[in-house]
């Protein structure tokens, strides 16, 4: 392997591996965060202390989906927007669907999930359909056809 194909494929997998961190620490923080809010306003202030260990579920939740969707969103569909744009927009949409499950649903969790996952690929669609990529992807080099006359 040429030291140029090496050093190429250690920065994909090292932007790859960030993509994953990022996605999943995200993706903890906004589910515990949801949680939070939703505690705080159903319940008061200390709301929750029945259930601690739904934050780690929700945060682990969370996690599962930004680790793994992010990476695949951003190489996938959305490799042409800036990561930026990819992970403020993508976790918008993640609070938003969240949010709208966990308490359109009485405040169960399963519902919120799916929400959230729901949110997560609805505003990668959108982000897909708003700024599509500007120019098409290459195409391979035609060879020259030489007639055999």
């Amino acid at each position: 392997m040429s030291p140029r194909v090496r050093r190429s494929a250690l920065v994909g997998a090292s932007v790859t591996a960030g993509l994953l961190l990022t996605g999943a620490a995200v993706g903890a923080a906004l589910a515990a965060g949801i949680l939070a809010v939703v505690g705080l306003v159903v319940d008061g202030p200390g709301g929750f202390p029945y259930i601690r260990a739904a934050f780690g579920l929700a945060a682990a939740f969370g996690a599962l989906i930004g680790g793994v969707g992010l990476p695949v969103v951003a190489w996938g569909w959305l490799r042409h927007v800036a990561l930026g744009r990819v992970v403020l927009e993508t976790g918008i949409g993640t609070v938003l669907g969240g949010l709208i499950g966990f308490v359109g649903s009485g405040l169960r969790p399963l519902p919120g999930a799916a929400g959230a996952l729901a949110g997560f690929l609805l505003a990668a669609v959108q982000l897909r359909v708003r700024r599509p990529p500007s120019r098409p992807p290459a195409r391979p080099p035609q060879r020259e056809r030489r007639d055999a006359s």
